[in-house]
């Protein structure tokens, strides 16, 4: 709400609906289901809903039908289920069910502004759909890749002209770091704002000596993560146990099983495969440094779960060079430099906890839990529908742009 506001000239608070297909491990934990890993961009976008719903915003949330029902409600949060991922003819499954299904999700909903979080070709045909419900859509950057046409993540031609015809069509996009606010403005001519990300509820943290893990690398498998990077770390360090933690939730086991492949003759790494996020936190309070060798990257939330524990990073990306300007681990350039910084910073006890307490203390200055919601609930209630001056009290209206 703009200084110049006064909430009498709202019909009626701001209704929210977050779109992330792949969050529901995240948003609660299913005891019949197996362990689920959850990416960065689904924790994220469960954080924001939750945060939300406890600032008493009406707020729902559009998944994958995982037979969860077709809507269910956990703790004021309006889950809504928008189709099955198996279901449908290849070739025809596109528009049916998932383009009905997920049109009929979001009309259900009936929000006033639709939450979306990633860069694939998903943002142009929700942009789309909430073209067609005449609603405002805002979109979250969770990567670099989503700023570069040159990198876009894509599983399909037309993955890259989909994202080309929803970034325009987002009424607000919220970046994550300065470095891609200028990559979207120079690729796509598009502005954005600078938004810093939620992180998990804070844990306590655990003292040093009883920490066990030396090294841990968490995140989705996927190519761009480079984790046989990690698994070549461990062979080139057998002094100290790597621990690999991470599963592929879209595409099942395929990619484990390689990297089981080329860790079977390394003893002291060991391959924790998918693991749901409760165990994940659990690991990290095992942590005595977290080691990231991504291609691409936004401001990976590991970094986050990591700094919270006092656990330095050593990473070959350094958003907005955080990591080297505040001292929170090292940035490196290539593999033989990150061999080296982390065996050096093993060695070196007193190092490795001062850089720990830096990475802390900078979470506790620039991180505070109760204040990281305040800047998505300013950006959705711009949306709230207006009470018109000439109109009756229980009449709404809300403010549509013209679309291209």
């Amino acid at each position: 709400m703009n200084a110049s506001e006064t909430p009498d000239q709202f019909a009626r608070p701001v209704r929210v609906c977050h779109i992330n297909l792949f969050s529901y491990p995240a948003l609660l934990r299913d005891a019949t289901r197996p362990p689920q890993a959850t990416g960065g961009a689904e924790l994220q976008q469960a954080l924001v809903a939750r945060a939300a719903v406890r600032r008493g915003v009406n707020s729902s949330f559009v998944t994958l039908d995982v037979g969860q029902g077709s809507e269910i409600e956990v703790d004021g949060l309006r889950i809504l289920a928008a189709y099955r991922r198996e279901a449908g003819w290849p070739g025809a499954r596109f528009f049916h069910p998932r383009l009905s299904g997920l049109y009929r999700a979001l009309r259900r909903a009936d929000a006033d502004v639709y939450y979306l979080s990633g860069g694939d070709g998903f943002l142009g045909i929700v942009a789309w759909i909430v073209g067609r419900l005449r609603r405002r859509l805002v979109l979250r950057i969770v990567s670099d890749a989503d700023c570069d046409p040159r990198r876009l993540i894509s599983s399909s031609f037309k993955d890259p002209w989909l994202y080309r015809y929803g970034l325009p069509r987002a009424d607000v996009v919220l970046a994550q770091t300065e470095q891609q606010r200028a990559m979207l403005r120079k690729n796509f001519g598009v502005e954005s704002e600078v938004v810093a990300d939620m992180v998990a509820p804070w844990p306590r943290v655990t003292p040093f000596e009883q920490r066990d893990m030396d090294v841990l690398w968490v995140a989705n498998l996927r190519a761009l993560k480079r984790p046989e990077m990690f698994v070549e770390l461990a062979r080139r360090l057998p002094k100290w146990r790597f621990h690999l933690v991470g599963g592929d939730p879209q595409n099942g086991d395929a990619y484990l099983q390689r990297l089981r492949g080329l860790a079977s003759e390394i003893p002291n790494l060991t391959l924790h495969g998918s693991v749901d996020q409760e165990a994940t936190l659990a690991l990290f309070d095992r942590g005595r440094l977290l080691v990231n060798t991504s291609e691409v990257e936004g401001f990976p939330n590991t970094f986050f779960q990591a700094w919270v524990r006092a656990i330095p990073v050593v990473s070959f990306f350094d958003p907005d060079r955080r990591i080297g300007t505040h001292g929170l681990g090292v940035a490196v350039p290539d593999l033989d430099t990150m061999a080296a910084a982390i065996g050096a910073l093993l060695e070196d006890e007193a190092r490795r906890r001062r850089l720990g307490e830096q990475a802390l203390q900078f979470m506790q200055k620039h991180y505070d839990p109760e204040r990281l919601i305040e800047p998505y609930l300013s950006v959705f209630r711009r949306f709230a529908p207006r009470r018109p001056q000439s109109a009756a009290p229980a009449s709404v209206t809300h403010p549509i742009r013209e679309r291209a």
